[in-house]
């Protein structure tokens, strides 16, 4: 795994952890950090798609390609530890709000 993967990662276990106000269950922490992954992404679509600079539609170029990896990297950890959950696959509607204002 490259080190800007785990960075991050380390980012979104980071800020998914500060949400849940402390030590979250383990399906609780999965279900916020794949929802946090999924706003970057949509974020950075968004970036990219409409940024006003050249720089900011690469960096949401790069939020998309990272937080795609780290939405992969999720599933393969929920599939392979066998946490039987399934993840959305929409933004809720805190995050629906956030990308559309």
């Amino acid at each position: 795994m490259s080190n800007r993967l785990l960075a991050a990662l380390a980012v979104v276990t980071t800020l998914a952890l500060a949400s849940c106000g402390g030590s979250p269950s383990t399906p609780d922490f999965v279900k916020k950090a794949a929802m946090s992954d999924m706003y970057e992404v949509a974020a950075g679509k968004i970036a990219s798609e409409k940024g006003q600079s050249e720089a900011v539609k690469q960096f949401g170029r790069h939020m998309v390609e990272a937080h795609g990896k780290t939405s992969e990297a999720l599933k393969s950890i929920v599939q392979a530890e066998k946490l039987h959950m399934k993840l959305r696959d929409t933004l809720d509607k805190k995050y629906q709000k956030m990308i559309v204002g």
